[in-house]
């Protein structure tokens, strides 16, 4: 049977079975606790030896007297130990039948593919009992299956800065020279974070998190959670200069337009003509795209303006990106690849050399996803993509997880109910 113990000895057994995750932890306990789950550390035992462990959250559905369990990121255990995984399965069951609990959601980080061979492992657990849910390739699931991981154990900065797109160098190179200064910062500018976001969310049609959300997590995370701006500083601009720059691309084109037409050019020397002043045309049009935007940022915010935000999410050597987003009107300014780049800077200063993007489409290869911008983005920065086994339910009980999943089914296709309005909101990602 399952038995409550200290999160101390959790996060050490964790920790030493190299599964920690920042949705494992204490902390995002104590925030589902704020949003009104209830939370309870468990350990499986074999006689006197802890071989699973685990953070259960829980809710009680609407008008159904039975409980939605989750546990985040999956229980903590060797899952290719076919005794402690069946011994720990059974336990959990058990348990969740004692309490009324309909089914128990586990999404653990375990690899979805072995050299190229679906892992072995879904079907052992299905064996067990579990109910695969499925490789869903976009972000249908609680957490998200595929995601972007950058190893940066024994490597120096300048060898993970190389291994970064040339696009994705070009663009931090050139918001720094537009502005761009990366500032870390607290609740207290919440509101600026907030703004930020809810534009992100307008420009991609979807509704963000509430202020209140975001509270919730930094007031529980603290030290763990940290928040970065990208902010536009005015005083590292100098409009006169880019203009010069802009009036000297303007003479580069008109000699280069008089030598096309001069005589004696040759048809070798003539081609390079024109190639050179596509070249300079193009230079000149993304300068005076740059130099609009900046002197616009002037004008209007002489004080600076941050324009990109980002939550990242800190334990022992390892780092998360969890949250974030961009002024859509400065985005060409590329602020948050600037951000990006200096905060790996910073955790590789702390020995962090885990840093994991969270979340990607799984559906890499498919230009017309719409969200291969976000993969594009990620990817940039040179990591590996790693794709999840997904979700699996333990059914505790199956007419009432039927009524549930059918329930859920339609209130995210009809919200005009109160209670699928409800039932939503507790089976919705958190």
């Amino acid at each position: 049977m399952l038995k409550t113990i200290d999160y101390q000895e959790y996060y050490q057994f964790m920790v030493d079975n190299d599964q920690l995750n920042f949705l494992k932890t204490k902390e995002y306990a104590q925030a589902r606790e704020l949003m009104g789950w209830a939370t309870k550390i468990l350990g499986c035992f074999d006689n006197d030896t802890l071989i699973g462990a685990c953070i259960l959250h829980a809710k009680k559905l609407p008008k159904i007297n039975s409980y939605l369990f989750y546990i985040p990121r999956g229980i903590v255990v060797d899952y290719y130990n076919d005794e402690h995984l069946e011994l720990f399965t059974k336990d959990l069951y058990q348990y969740g039948k004692e309490h009324r609990a309909y089914s128990i959601r586990i999404d653990p980080e375990i690899p979805a593919y072995i050299d190229g061979e679906l892992n072995p492992l879904i079907k052992k657990l299905k064996s067990f009992g579990y109910k695969h849910l499925g490789l869903a390739n976009n972000f249908e699931g609680t957490q998200p299956r595929c995601t972007i991981i950058n190893d940066f154990a024994n490597k120096t900065y300048e060898e993970v800065y190389s291994n970064y797109e040339k696009r994705c160098q070009k663009h931090i190179t050139n918001a720094l020279h537009n502005g761009i200064t990366i500032v870390k910062s607290s609740v207290d500018d919440l509101d600026d974070f907030m703004e930020i976001m809810n534009d992100t969310a307008t420009r991609g049609g979807y509704i963000t998190r509430t202020r209140e959300y975001f509270e919730i997590l930094l007031k529980a995370y603290q030290e763990h959670m940290k928040m970065y701006f990208a902010y536009f500083d005015p005083k590292k601009i100098d409009l006169a200069s880019m203009k010069n720059n802009i009036n000297q691309l303007h003479e580069q084109i008109k000699r280069n337009e008089i030598a096309q037409s001069e005589e004696g050019v040759t048809k070798k020397g003539l081609k390079k003509l024109k190639a050179d002043n596509i070249a300079l045309h193009q230079a000149l049009e993304k300068q005076q795209k740059n130099y609009n935007l900046v002197s616009d940022i002037v004008t209007n915010y002489p004080q600076g303006i941050k324009l990109a935000t980002a939550l990242y999410v800190e334990y022992e050597n390892k780092a998360w990106y969890w949250f974030g987003g961009s002024r859509t009107m400065y985005r060409e300014l590329n602020p948050v690849f600037a951000m990006f780049d200096q905060y790996i800077q910073d955790i590789m200063k702390k020995n962090i050399t885990y840093f994991d993007f969270l979340g990607i489409s799984g559906n890499i290869n498919n230009s017309s996803d719409p969200n291969y911008g976000l993969y594009q983005f990620k990817k940039s920065f040179g990591g590996d993509v790693v794709e999840f086994v997904g979700e699996f339910d333990l059914v505790i009980n199956k007419p009432i997880y039927h009524v549930a999943t059918r329930l859920l089914t339609m209130a995210q296709s009809s919200k005009k109910n109160p209670l699928l309005e409800k039932l939503l909101k507790v089976v919705n990602k958190h």
